[in-house]
């Protein structure tokens, strides 16, 4: 059996006790609890990372109303990061391994000194949340057996979608060129699927459903 992954980023708000009641499972199949706790690291990563994101010294080049609405942010990222570790507590222990040092690197590696680009790199980051989770949402996936859970992700996916755009127009305020986000956005995802590959068939099990529908990789927010 694999332990559970450590977070990637210590967050010093972070609470140890993240809630008395426990999120409910419902009738997830074991399958499906399974793929999704395998997956579950990558977004606890991502969730951490937006975090220092939106809440670090690069913040500095953007305006007062924006760092109000950056500061909204990060607080939407955090409760994210607590949502997701009482689903680990529910969930198995993984059983596939992704690389904890490669994501780590993989987040880390998005910041930078320049602001423009670094906002550009948190706009894919979210928009890649959202690609990754969308498909498994469907209402006839297998998390439709656990309405707690779904309804937890869709609400991650709702708050990341809207942080999609403000990053987004917050780089090219800044002075990145429309095409150079269009690169950001295809370099991410290649990197990030290539991070997933291990889990990549949990997920396309996850977004299974009566009517076909297909895991993509180019939904766009």
């Amino acid at each position: 059996m694999i332990s559970r992954a450590p977070h990637c980023f210590l967050l010093r708000s972070f609470p140890k006790d993240t809630g008395d009641v426990p999120l409910q499972l419902g009738q997830l199949s074991d399958a499906n609890a399974q793929d999704l706790a395998n997956a579950l690291p990558f977004l606890a990563c991502g969730e951490e990372s937006a975090v220092h994101a939106f809440s670090g010294s690069l913040l500095r080049d953007i305006d007062a109303n924006e760092k109000e609405v950056m500061a909204v942010i990060a607080d939407d990222e955090l409760r994210h990061a607590i949502w997701l570790e009482r689903l680990r507590q529910v969930l198995p222990a993984p059983n596939l391994a992704l690389p904890v040092d490669g994501m780590a690197h993989f987040f880390k590696r998005l910041l930078t000194r320049k602001a423009a680009l670094h906002f550009a790199r948190v706009a894919a980051l979210d928009r890649a949340v959202c690609q990754l989770l969308s498909p498994i949402l469907h209402a006839h996936a297998g998390l439709a057996a656990a309405p707690e859970i779904r309804e937890g992700l869709l609400s991650i996916v709702r708050d990341e979608a809207r942080h999609v755009q403000i990053a987004k127009a917050t780089a090219l305020r800044l002075g990145l060129p429309a095409q150079e986000l269009d690169q950001v956005y295809r370099m991410i995802d290649k990197q990030l699927w290539l991070l997933l590959a291990p889990v990549e068939p949990g997920l396309r099990r996850l977004a299974q459903q009566e009517v076909a529908y297909e895991l993509s990789h180019e939904i766009v927010v």
